[in-house]
């Protein structure tokens, strides 16, 4: 799916790229058909990749749901509705009544979800959370053991009043995840079903890869130096 948006969203940009000057070199053209069905095409293709991303962003895809959820936090549509809006409501009336009307329209609906996302209460289940939530599964796959994917760890308090979620995978490789607060990041463990300790217990840390660099990463991730196992070794 995500490779279906990616050429959708390069087809748009290519189509505003081409038909926003173009459409302003035909203004007075007496067939501006080109640069009506580039705009056309960037719109459609704008709006097709928004409507699949943040389709495949609300499912869970593997992530426990949580009984209070209906669903996951919808990602922010707005933008590129708002900004195919604009190129259509700039470049419409140029070269065609009905690209300037329905470029206005994007524009209301985009400005209409904004303002009710700046009303909306801050809560535990955001896109951060649920960001960090698949990032912990993806590490949980990438240091599978005998097709066990399962992440083991704990939260704690870091410095400037964040919370680090320290992971550990099955073959001891460890890593981390950043979130504001110990409550968003209980919410990420739990949608990725992943084993909070309060502390490190002798089996898990008897599983843990340590070494000079792994030391290291840890220490210079913690106080916001290299993030590469390598780079900090």
């Amino acid at each position: 799916m995500r490779p279906i948006v990616r050429l959708l969203s390069a087809v748009a940009v290519l189509a505003f790229a081409a038909g926003l000057p173009w459409a302003y070199a035909a203004r007075d053209a007496a067939d501006p058909t080109a640069p009506v069905a580039l705009l056309a095409v960037g719109t459609a293709a704008t709006l097709i990749a928004t409507a699949l991303y943040t389709w495949q962003e609300v499912r869970p895809g593997g992530l426990t749901l949580p009984e209070d959820a209906g669903r996951l936090p919808a990602p922010a549509w707005w933008a590129p509705v708002g900004v195919a809006g604009l190129a259509d409501l700039a470049a419409g009336p140029l070269v065609s009544v009905p690209v300037a009307v329905l470029g206005l329209v994007l524009t209301c609906v985009a400005l209409i979800e904004l303002g009710r996302r700046l009303r909306r209460e801050p809560g535990e289940l955001n896109r951060a959370t649920v960001r960090a939530a698949r990032e912990i599964q993806a590490f949980g796959a990438r240091h599978a053991v005998g097709g066990d994917a399962s992440v083991e760890g704990v939260i704690e308090h870091v410095a400037r009043g964040g919370t680090r979620i320290v992971l550990v995978g099955r073959d001891g490789e460890f890593g981390d995840q950043f979130l504001a607060t110990p409550e968003q990041a209980a919410r990420a463990a739990e949608l990725a079903g992943m084993t909070v300790h309060e502390k490190f217990p002798a089996e898990l840390v008897g599983r843990m890869r340590t070494g000079p660099y792994e030391w290291k990463r840890m220490a210079g991730m913690q106080l916001g130096g290299p993030a590469n196992p390598r780079a900090a070794a």
